[in-house]
This record gives structure tokens, C-alpha cells and sequence, in this order.
């Protein structure tokens, strides 16, 4: 599968075929690695311009979200995912969302590059979705030398990397659109009830 285009990623933003899917961007992984708020920012600054655009997820690790709680505000209503493996792909519940949903495509942003955020990138790719990675919204825990080589194999093996600002400003040139979860929920799925 050949890698997204910017021009095609704006078609399928358009066309409602895009996911937006934050992985492990949990204050436990944040506060471990000694992540500035520039990522949080980042992260808050791209849900504000999704809404209503775009459906977004949180997937994060473990059901209980006193002691794994996320580092931003995830909006009333949005799904939040939780896994136990690094694959988010890893249980199906993502593939399934992802085909209920009708989207083909998943932009991903989220914290341990080498391992979570590539994993699901790799679960996404071998489901058959087009996989886009944001390198501004992507840390890794390790050192920085290995965040960027991670950024590389995610782009050479398993689909393009392009920087938040282009996706804002394919949003913003998007217009509103009902968003719509009406999907069941299973035990590893459920819809954030408050603000976080």
C-alpha cells in the first residue's frame, strides 16, 4: 500500500474517512518521560480544531482512569478505547470501530514512538488502513536520537509523517459535519461522560 499524499489525506478528511486516535498520552507516560506541556498543548490545540470535523479517540492503558488518567481534556462524548497490548489493533476493537465508523484512515499522535504509537501504526497498516504519524504530536520515552530514528522507520515502513500544522489547516478548511459514535460498546470501550 502506497503512503498517503497531503492531497489525499485532505479527501479523506473531507469524506469523513479519517480517525484521529491519541495513544497512551496518559499523565503516568507524560510525567515519566519529563514531557513539556508543548505536547499537551499541541494535542488540546488539534481536538479544538477537530470537533465537529473529525472524530477523534483516546486509547489509552488500563480501565481506571484514577491512576491512568489522560493529560488534557478529552471532550464530553468522545470514545475512549483501553488496551492491553501495545497494538491498539491488538483486541480488534479498533478495527471494528474503525469499519463501523466507515474510516480507512487513522492519524496517529501519542507518547512511547518506539513502542505503542509503532506498534499500532504496524496493527493499522496490516488491517489494511492508510496509517498518517504526526511528528509533532509524537514522543518517544527513550532518548531523543531514538525518537527520530523511530520517526524514520515509521515513515519508510509503515506510512507518511506529516507535521500538525498541515492537518490543522485541512480542518479548518473542513466544514462541520454531525459526528456521530453509534456504535455498541464493549467492556474495553467507553464514552468519556465528564471532562477529564
Amino acid at each position: 500500500m502506497a503512503h498517503l499524499t497531503l492531497d489525499q489525506l485532505r479527501q479523506k478528511i473531507k469524506q469523513g474517512k479519517a480517525l484521529i486516535c491519541f495513544v497512551d498520552l496518559q499523565d503516568r507516560y507524560l510525567n515519566d518521560a519529563n514531557i513539556n506541556d508543548e505536547l499537551v498543548t499541541g494535542v488540546t490545540d488539534l481536538i479544538s480544531h477537530a470537533q465537529g470535523k473529525i472524530r477523534c479517540l483516546h486509547v489509552g492503558v488500563g480501565a481506571d482512569l484514577s491512576i491512568y488518567s489522560f493529560a488534557y481534556k478529552i471532550p464530553e462524548g468522545d470514545p475512549i478505547l483501553f488496551k492491553c497490548h501495545n497494538d491498539a489493533f491488538h483486541s480488534g476493537e479498533l478495527n471494528r470501530l474503525m469499519d463501523e465508523w466507515g474510516t480507512d484512515t487513522l492519524i496517529l499522535a501519542g507518547m512511547k514512538a518506539e513502542l505503542c504509537v509503532l506498534s499500532t501504526g504496524k496493527g493499522g497498516k496490516a488491517n489494511g488502513k492508510n496509517v498518517i504519524f504526526l511528528s509533532d504530536l509524537i514522543r518517544s520515552t527513550q532518548r531523543l536520537t531514538y525518537h527520530f530514528d523511530t520517526l524514520y522507520y515509521l515513515y519508510k515502513d509503515v506510512g507518511p509523517v506529516f507535521r500538525l500544522k498541515d492537518v490543522v489547516e485541512m480542518l479548518d478548511a473542513t466544514p462541520h459535519r454531525p459526528i456521530v459514535y453509534n456504535h455498541m460498546l464493549t467492556k474495553k470501550a467507553m464514552f468519556a461522560k465528564t471532562t477529564i
